[in-house]
Order: structure tokens, then C-alpha cells, then sequence
């Protein structure tokens, strides 16, 4: 069985690469015809971007040469996310609104699914946001209905992306941080002593992934692979357990655990 689970692990990273290269690869493409075509199109519209027959080019030149180092590298979603920032508010200022939003909406989601949310959540919010308003404010002074386009073009995005969270809330929870929820009436013991876990109301299935977890400081794979289950099962119980003993992640629940004799 955990031969079989091995070999579709594999071929799941396998095609996680490929498609994250063709990605990148369609990405590096359109960067280098937008170079091109910001070098020699004359018809430009207004943009607060000063020089904009040489700035533009560069930012577009220098992000299709990031896409091409990201074709040759490890995946870095912090190198893709700058590209999605940088490209965002560009193509936003340069008369290409709903491109630049999307592409600033694409960084969000990468951000997402890579856990950037679950430490410091309402800062790194606050200041994303923040940057992208202060975007779309930007082209108040140019035109009226590029400002009014831009700003609703956001709106629809940012409720679209709402809309598909809670329709698959379950399996995006583990990419948001655990709400502070510890149990009042399940006070912790004293150091050293023993703590009873069936005493947290957690499943006994959750039980055995945390006795694991703190014994062996077993991974979400390997949890996942000695117990037969799906990885996504194993982060939604572990979430659970977090809420429980009021900790943001698997560090701050060692160290809280490591203080007692768990039972």
C-alpha cells in the first residue's frame, strides 16, 4: 500500500512541475511580446509611470527574464509573486485595467495556497490591499471611468474569490489561520504532569495522529502514508487540533505539548 501511495505521490509532483512550468513558460511568452510591443507601439495611453516608452519596457523585459530564471529553478512562489505585483500595478497604469487586476488577484491566490496568510494575517492583508487601492486611486486623475472600471473589476474579483472559498471551505481552511477557540472548561496542567488528550473532545482518529505527531514528529505525509488517508484529511485534523490547544502551527503545538506527559 505505501508503495502504491509513493508512486501516486510522484506522478502528482511530476505533474505539479510540468504544469508549473508550462505556467511559467506561457507567462515568459506573453512578457517578452508585451516587451516588445511596449518598444514599439505609439499609441499609449495616459499613465502617472514617468518615461513611459523606457520604464515600461524594462519592467516588462526584466519580468520575462525572473519567468525565465523560474524555468530552470526550484519552484519559489515569492519570485512568481513578484512578478505578479510588479505586473499588476504596471499593466493596471498602462491602460490595461482588467489584465492588471487579475494578475494582482493571481498573486493573492499563490500567496493562499502557499500558507503566506496563516502568520500576521490582518498586516500583510492591510498592506497588499492598501498598495492595490492606492493603485486604482492612481488612475482617479487620468480618467473617471478607468478609475470606476478598475475599481469594480476588483470588487467583482475580490467576491468571485470569496464565493469559491466558502463553496470549498473545507479544503481552504488549512490555509488560513486557526481560529482562538481554547476550551475554557479544559484548563492545562501543571508542567511535567500528564495531560489527557480524550479530555479536548478530538476524534480518537485525531488522537492517534497526535500521539504520532509529538512521539515521532511524524509529517503530514507521514501521517498520512502510516494511516492510509489523504494529506487534506490530515491538515483539516490537525487545524482542529489547533483550535483546541490554541496554537497557530505545528512548532508552537510541539512546544506547547513537549511540557507534558501526553496520554
Amino acid at each position: 500500500m505505501n508503495k502504491i501511495i509513493d508512486i501516486k505521490e510522484k506522478i502528482w509532483d511530476s505533474n505539479k512541475k510540468k504544469y508549473e512550468k508550462l505556467m511559467i513558460l506561457s507567462a515568459f511568452i506573453m512578457l517578452v511580446m508585451a516587451t516588445v510591443f511596449s518598444i514599439y507601439n505609439d499609441n499609449y495611453a495616459i499613465t502617472i509611470i514617468p518615461f513611459r516608452s523606457t520604464i515600461v519596457p524594462i519592467i516588462n523585459g526584466t519580468t520575462a527574464f525572473l519567468c525565465f530564471i523560474l524555468l530552470f529553478i526550484k519552484e519559489n512562489y515569492r519570485l512568481q509573486c513578484l512578478i505578479l505585483f510588479v505586473q499588476g500595478i504596471c499593466t493596471a497604469l498602462t491602460g490595461y485595467e482588467l489584465l492588471g487586476a487579475f494578475l494582482y488577484s493571481a498573486m493573492f491566490v499563490i500567496l493562499f495556497v502557499n500558507k503566506f496568510f496563516t502568520t500576521n494575517t490582518k498586516k500583510k492583508l492591510l498592506i497588499l490591499i492598501g498598495i492595490w487601492v492606492l493603485t486604482i486611486f492612481c488612475l482617479l486623475p487620468i480618467s473617471y471611468t478607468r478609475f470606476f472600471t478598475e475599481l469594480i473589476i476588483s470588487v467583482f474579483f475580490t467576491t468571485f474569490y470569496a464565493y469559491i472559498y466558502k463553496k470549498t471551505e473545507d479544503i481552504l481552511s488549512v490555509f488560513i489561520p486557526t481560529k482562538k477557540s481554547f476550551d475554557s472548561n479544559n484548563t492545562l496542567p501543571n508542567q511535567e504532569e500528564e495531560i489527557f488528550l480524550k479530555d479536548y473532545n478530538l476524534t480518537e482518529r485525531q488522537i492517534i495522529l497526535l500521539k504520532d505527531f509529538i512521539e515521532n514528529k511524524s509529517t503530514y505525509i507521514k501521517l498520512s502514508k502510516k494511516y492510509n488517508i489523504s494529506i487534506s484529511t490530515v491538515k483539516k485534523d490537525m487545524a482542529v487540533i489547533f483550535t483546541k490547544f490554541n496554537v497557530a502551527n505545528n512548532n508552537e503545538l510541539f512546544i506547547l505539548l513537549s511540557q507534558f506527559i501526553v496520554r
